[in-house]
């Protein structure tokens, strides 16, 4: 796809100062979190920022050893309009797998829009952390990231293990089938044509603004409020 430099330019310098800003409001999240804990429990955060594409993540430790994910979309990567609607799609879509099928997916502790966030910060969702193993390191057999060579040590108990769980997951999923395309609506967000990377993508680099087309939209029916 062709994108305007400028644009991609500009979005990422947005997504640096965010994260300056995130970094700002630091000795303010651990308590802002406590607010959406049930027993409000004191809370410390552990010391590193995570963050990919389209994300950035805290993880918030309480005092009794229970551990939760604070995810933020990434400002300058997202659509600024559609921050909202994709924390919404999010929260709906895990909701919807941990409820039709038995794939790991994180419990949502709380989430809101930005006009929940009293720090400024943007939609937000917090989970419940799973302490899980990359899978890269074992089919290279190596910690370097650059690594991308299959280890000539890895066994077939181990192939068998690995795409058995990824074709049972896969199979969960294509089993979770609508009648149109489209996102799930629910109570807390209208009907919206489908919030893809490749929408987003355009939204943000090209200028075109292909989410303001209307689409029929997936009904799901009960599993939604």
């Amino acid at each position: 796809m062709d994108i305007d430099i400028q644009l991609e330019s500009l979005g990422n310098h947005k997504a640096s100062q965010w994260l300056v800003v995130v970094q700002s409001k630091w000795p303010e999240i651990p308590a802002w979190v406590t607010e959406h804990h049930p027993e409000r429990l004191p809370c410390s955060l552990e010391q590193r920022i995570l963050h990919g594409s389209y994300n950035v993540g805290l993880t918030a430790v309480f005092t009794n050893g229970e551990k939760w994910f604070i995810r933020f979309p990434l400002v300058g990567h997202t659509s600024d309009e559609y921050l909202d609607l994709k924390i919404i799609n999010e929260v709906k879509t895990l909701k919807l797998i941990s409820e039709k099928t038995d794939i790991p997916v994180p419990e949502v502790k709380a989430w809101g829009s930005a006009d929940h966030n009293r720090l400024g910060l943007g939609p937000f969702i917090m989970e419940q952390f799973i302490e899980g193993e990359r899978l890269k390191p074992i089919l290279s057999g190596s910690s370097d990231p650059g690594d991308h060579i299959l280890s000539d040590k890895l066994d077939d108990r181990t192939f068998e293990i690995i795409y058995r769980q990824l074709a049972r997951f896969m199979l969960q999923l294509f089993a979770l089938d609508f009648d149109q395309i489209g996102n799930l609506p629910g109570a807390s967000s209208p009907l919206q044509p489908p919030l893809t990377m490749t929408a987003n993508e355009i939204n943000l680099y090209s200028g075109a603004k292909v989410m303001s087309i209307s689409y029929p939209t997936a009904y799901v029916g009960p599993f939604f409020p």
